[in-house]
């Protein structure tokens, strides 16, 4: 009789820690917010203005709105047409993308823009523990290539001729591209979209 009560009493308990995961998992996809704006940054890895939004301007965005999933920024590769230096550079962050250290990378390429050429990219994957066979079979396949012309192409029906490029859902941004610029952009689509 008493092992039937303990067994009655785990069977309980259990079913209660169950009710109790359920509930937390309904909690959390209830609560999950997609994010209603996005900005799409074209960028060629020697241009100025695109290191400055990468140096300067992306992480107070990122931690303002990216973090907080009100915002997702996504990076196109627009390198310039006769520059294959420029070509292989965004190959080398297409191939860190691929071991998930775009960011990161770009962010070096972008501090470093003076003396950009395929050994420092090496060197950086190097620096940045990329795994490097993974890294040069990437490089040397140019495995990015298609990517590259993917976001070409985009560039090419928006009507964007160079970088930087900025669309904020899908509009192109035609101001000066600084914080308090993109961030009035920004809000007023967040207002827009009933976020703030």
């Amino acid at each position: 009789m008493k092992k039937n009560k303990i067994v009655y009493i785990l069977i309980g308990l259990i079913f209660l820690i169950i009710l109790f995961i359920i509930s937390q998992e309904k909690f959390f996809k209830e609560n999950k917010k997609e994010p209603k704006t996005n900005i799409v940054l074209f960028c060629n890895y020697f241009e100025t203005e695109c290191a400055n939004f990468v140096l300067n301007v992306f992480p107070t965005i990122n931690n303002q709105y990216v973090k907080t999933n009100d915002l997702t920024i996504v990076f196109k590769q627009l390198p310039g047409i006769e520059d294959s230096n420029s070509v292989l550079a965004s190959l080398a962050a297409l191939c860190a993308e691929e071991q998930d250290r775009f960011w990161e990378y770009s962010e070096v390429l972008f501090r470093n823009q003076e003396i950009l050429n395929k050994g420092f990219y090496l060197e950086t994957a190097g620096r940045l523990n990329l795994k490097i066979d993974q890294f040069n079979l990437c490089l040397n396949n140019q495995q990015g290539l298609k990517q590259i012309d993917l976001d070409k192409n985009l560039a090419s029906e928006e009507r964007i001729e160079k970088a930087p490029a900025i669309l904020v859902n899908g509009v192109l941004f035609t101001g000066e591209i600084n914080y308090h610029n993109i961030n009035k952009e920004i809000q007023k689509n967040l207002i827009g979209n009933n976020l703030l």
